[in-house]
């Protein structure tokens, strides 16, 4: 069941049945009535009717590609989702036609899938991998333009105000501040696991 929240008067506002599982849930930059719904084997784009107080949805077409999808980043013109996958490849998905676009990054697939997919300000990537890697991914060519490595999963990653470094998480309770062009890691924390 997907329930959208006021979190001010703590009511729920609108509900949708589901028949998938959603691994995450992404509001539009710039419009709070749509969403995306990453679901185990695809990506629905959901518009809430404030009129009819209901959810409408829209499954994207992924034609014969079959993935489980596991996180998504919705660039700054809400004109892009890009998800990541448990097989290791990021797909561009067009929002408004609600069909996919092109997958990367161009030969090569990141190893035990990509957790966690983030966009910058000129549309590069910034990627988090299973395996602990962090990658930037150009978004003119979906070439890596940088690779470094942070030990576990990579499970957050939470940008400054100027998008020039960005903090990254992991599941060996690691916090590592990194730079947004050459992504070295700085260990900044770290406790047992």
């Amino acid at each position: 069941m997907l329930v959208i929240w006021d979190i001010e008067s703590g009511k729920s506002l609108y509900g949708a049945p589901n028949k998938e599982v959603v691994n995450e849930i992404i509001f539009f930059n710039n419009d709070s009535n749509r969403l995306i719904a990453v679901q185990q084997n695809g990506i629905q784009i959901l518009t809430i009717d404030q009129v009819y107080k209901k959810i409408q949805s829209l499954n994207a077409n992924f034609g014969n590609v079959k993935r489980q999808f596991t996180c998504a980043a919705i660039d700054f013109q809400d004109a892009y989702v890009y998800c990541g996958t448990k097989t290791g490849d990021i797909f561009e998905v067009n929002i408004e036609k609600a069909i996919y676009k092109r997958v990367g990054p161009v030969k090569r697939l990141f190893s035990l899938g990509v957790s966690i997919v983030r966009v910058l300000p000129n549309g590069d990537l910034i990627v988090g991998t299973g395996e602990g890697k962090l990658a930037r991914i150009s978004i003119q060519n979906m070439h890596i333009q940088s690779e470094n490595e942070v030990m576990g999963n990579v499970t957050s990653v939470s940008y400054t105000g100027d998008y020039t470094h960005f903090f990254c998480g992991s599941s060996q309770s690691n916090i590592y501040w990194v730079n947004s062009t050459t992504l070295v890691p700085e260990l900044r924390n770290t406790c047992h696991y």
